[in-house]
């Protein structure tokens, strides 16, 4: 037995080999990946079109609410009596609240 030295290097291993299993098993691997991706944006395009409906609906709101008042001021404008504001009108107008929206449940 005399030939050169046995060290890791003479090891012979399949770690670098990739045949035709392997490479199968890497594409099936990136297929998944972009299907949950596909999902995770899905998701995520279906709950940012929600807020923006949310905030759409919103600002109707607050725009009908900010029209009543203009309206309540230009008549109190043209009264004589301007300080004389009847409170009765005032409080006609009801406040806007702002329900809080949905709670968005994530599944991962």
């Amino acid at each position: 037995m005399s030939g050169p030295p046995r060290g890791l290097n003479s090891i012979k291993t399949a770690a670098g080999a990739r045949g035709r299993g392997a490479r199968l098993s890497s594409i099936y691997s990136r297929i998944l990946t972009l299907e949950l991706e596909h999902e995770r944006r899905a998701m995520e395009r279906e709950n940012a079109m929600r807020r923006v409906s949310s905030a759409e609906i919103r600002m109707k709101r607050i725009e009908a609410e900010l029209a009543a008042l203009r309206d309540l001021a230009d008549s109190a404008a043209r009264d004589t009596d301007a300080a004389d504001l009847r409170t009765a009108e005032i409080r006609d107008v009801k406040p806007v609240v702002m329900t809080k929206p949905d709670r968005v449940r994530h599944r991962y």
